[in-house]
């Protein structure tokens, strides 16, 4: 799939990578993902200033026109979530944004567990991060500099 260019900032970026957040109830996922977009705007020394958050109304407007059309509606938002995640520096609050991505080479997966949250197939996740044991400001950057250090060596991928 070609790379829809609308949402690529920079063509020479060594390393677009994206986030995707699975939230569990009680994850506090959408305040978390913005704080991660705004800490990696700060340290990321790749894309710095570019990174965005999308929770699941951002990502309902923004997939309403993909490009190139596609037919079916599940497949029109899939290949408009693909191709937003290839284009880098994007937080995706979405729960089925890490299935969809789950192969693309570029996309870490994190798990937010919440005080009520269900057991997941963990295997699916880079990370997990339970959002009730530590504060906000920990969890930022341990989700942050995991996703950095894990986009950093491609080998372990």
């Amino acid at each position: 799939m070609p790379l829809d260019t609308r949402f690529h900032f920079h063509e020479d970026d060594p390393y677009p990578f994206a986030i995707t957040l699975y939230r569990n109830p009680g994850a506090g996922a959408i305040p978390l993902g913005r704080r991660i977009a705004h800490y990696l705007n700060e340290v990321d020394p790749i894309t710095p200033g570019r990174w965005l958050t999308f929770d699941e109304t951002a990502l309902e407007a923004v997939l309403q026109n993909p490009s190139p059309p596609i037919s079916s509606p599940s497949q029109k938002n899939d290949a408009a979530l693909v191709s937003l995640v290839s284009a880098g520096a994007v937080v995706i609050v979405d729960n089925n944004a890490h299935s969809i991505t789950i192969n693309h080479p570029r996309v870490f997966h994190v798990r937010l567990a919440g005080s009520d949250s269900p057991e997941t197939a963990t295997t699916r996740f880079h990370l997990t991060v339970n959002t009730k044991r530590m504060s906000q400001h920990t969890a930022v950057r341990v989700i942050a500099d995991s996703a950095l250090e894990w986009a950093t060596h491609p080998t372990h991928h």
